[in-house]
């Protein structure tokens, strides 16, 4: 009985379950699916919509929600034009953005678009801000005039500036200027660009200068220039006073050897120089150029004769001041009585090449002056100045060329412009003639003749009396001897080898002289004992 009330409540509870199954599934068939909603409009931006001096760095954010508590994801354009706003980010999950570096002073415009899981989206109105201004910047410079470290700047110089504001605002500009690597303010707020120091005090010449300008906008914001420098010109340049006392000057009788002398000053103190002209001309000549004294001795004047002479001042800045031309006329003079050569003999040949003297027979001065000769000589015949102010009537030559014809003259001068010439003289040198060899030892073919320390010797002479040389050769065989010594100016040379005994040697001398000639000996030999 059990067993049955058993299974009839198994099989009642299967009923049951069976039932409310069918019944579920019934009602599932039968209720329609919940249609699904759009998110809500995005709304509440941050920045506010039409928000001025908004940040350049700013967070974007905006509130929006889902009717289906839908999970929500947004686009966000973003632009400066807000007919064609550009997707800036998509997809984003949180309700903000972050923007940096937007540009000073200007609008952007930006919307969002909230998007469902279920493909639904809500489009957002476009919302506007405007960045802040641009943060005051200072003004700049540009050019400054005059330029840096400038040099001969005129003193009524005008100062110069360009500067420049960025943000358009007015500027003005403090001055410092002066003689002090920190220069003092000396003017304020000028409007311009240009500044005349002058205006306010006086500038000297040849001095330094520094100076700079302080920019200011109206915002209080203000930029400094670089300290610049300047020099100043030197100051005007005064030319010599014109040369004075000039001595001598239009007086006669001045002797043949004398000095002039001047003065001259300069306004400004400048160290001066002068150009001496100097002539028998009215107008003379240049002599001397920048020469810095005050007087210059002249030597050897011609008698009786009128000489000019004037003085160029110069003061090396490009003042230049002529003096006067002065004259004067020196002492009559006589000059040197005619003497004449003595030796060589004009045309005379075969003079030897050394130990010519030349010479000639005193001249006298009939005004007692004391007499001193200039040698020419030479090769031409209008010989060159040689020696001069000599005092002999003499003058030993140093050795001459072989077969050459040589011109001479002597001028007798007295020291104040008288002269006697004696006339053009002319002898020719004898040719050169070979050194002879007169005698050679140890004779030839002698015999028993040392070994060691054989000494050989010879005897030369030189018809002109030439300075000579000998080199010796030496062998055993005749046409191939050695050269033991070269350059000898003796008559002997000893032979330091030992040499082989009972051997006959060869040997032979050739002598040089100065004039190029030469003269080689006949072969010698000699035969050495044991």
């Amino acid at each position: 009985m059990h067993k049955k009330k058993f299974l009839v409540l198994i099989l009642t509870i299967f009923i049951v379950v069976a039932f409310v199954v069918t019944s579920c599934d019934l009602i599932k068939k039968e209720t329609p699916k919940q249609t699904n909603t759009a998110p809500n409009e995005p709304s509440s931006p941050v920045p506010a919509d039409g928000a001025t001096s908004v940040s350049i760095n700013t967070l974007l954010s905006w509130v929006c929600s889902d009717p289906d508590g839908d999970v929500l994801s947004y686009d966000l354009y973003f632009g400066e034009n807000e007919q064609n706003l550009v997707l800036k980010a998509s997809n984003l999950t949180s309700n903000s953005y972050q923007l940096s570096n937007l540009e000073y002073s200007k609008t952007y415009y930006w919307k969002v678009v909230a998007k469902d899981t279920d493909g639904k989206s809500a489009i957002g109105p476009v919302w506007s801000f405007t960045t802040e201004p641009h943060p005051n910047r200072a003004p700049k410079f540009s050019t400054l005039s005059p330029l840096n470290n400038s040099n001969n700047v005129p003193l009524d110089v005008f100062l110069s500036w360009n500067a420049y504001d960025e943000d358009g605002d007015t500027v003005t500009y403090d001055i410092y200027f002066g003689t002090n690597p920190n220069p003092s303010l000396i003017k304020q707020n000028v409007p311009v660009e240009t500044f005349q120091p002058i205006t306010e005090f006086e500038l000297s010449y040849n001095t330094y200068y520094y100076w700079k300008v302080v920019a200011k906008d109206t915002k209080g914001a203000q930029t400094s220039s670089d300290v610049m420098v300047f020099k100043t010109q030197m100051p005007p340049n005064n030319p010599p006073v014109t040369p004075s006392n000039g001595w001598p000057s239009n007086v006669t009788n001045m002797p043949l050897d004398l000095t002039l002398s001047w003065t001259c000053s300069d306004p400004d103190g400048d160290n001066l120089t002068y150009d001496l002209y100097f002539g028998t001309s009215s107008n003379p000549s240049k002599i001397l150029n920048n020469y810095s004294g005050n007087s210059y001795t002249l030597h050897s004047l011609n008698g009786n004769t009128t000489y000019y002479w004037k003085v160029v001042a110069k003061d090396g800045k490009g003042g230049v001041t002529s003096g006067p031309v002065w004259s004067f006329t020196t002492l009559g003079n006589n000059s040197p009585n005619a003497f004449n050569l003595i030796n060589p003999s004009n045309g005379q040949t075969n003079v030897p090449v050394n130990g010519v003297t030349l010479q000639w027979n005193p001249s006298t001065d009939q005004d007692g002056d004391s007499v001193y000769y200039d040698l020419y000589f030479g090769t031409n015949p209008n010989p060159p100045l040689y020696a001069g102010h000599l005092y002999g009537t003499s003058y030993a030559l140093p050795r001459l060329n072989y077969s050459t014809t040589y011109y001479w003259k002597v001028i007798a001068r007295d020291g104040k412009g008288g002269s006697t010439s004696s006339g053009v003289s002319s002898f020719t040198t004898d040719a050169n003639q070979a050194p002879q060899i007169n005698s050679m030892q140890p004779s030839n073919n002698s015999n028993n003749q040392l070994r060691a320390n054989l000494a050989l010797n010879w005897s030369v002479t030189d018809p002109n009396n030439d300075n000579w040389t000998v080199d010796v050769y030496l062998g055993t065989n005749p046409v191939n001897l050695q050269k033991i010594a070269d350059g000898l100016t003796g008559n002997s040379y000893v032979i330091k080898d030992v040499l082989a005994a009972n051997t006959t040697y060869y040997w032979q001398i050739v002598v040089k002289d100065q004039g190029g000639l030469s003269t080689t000996s006949s072969l010698y030999n000699f035969t050495t004992g044991k």
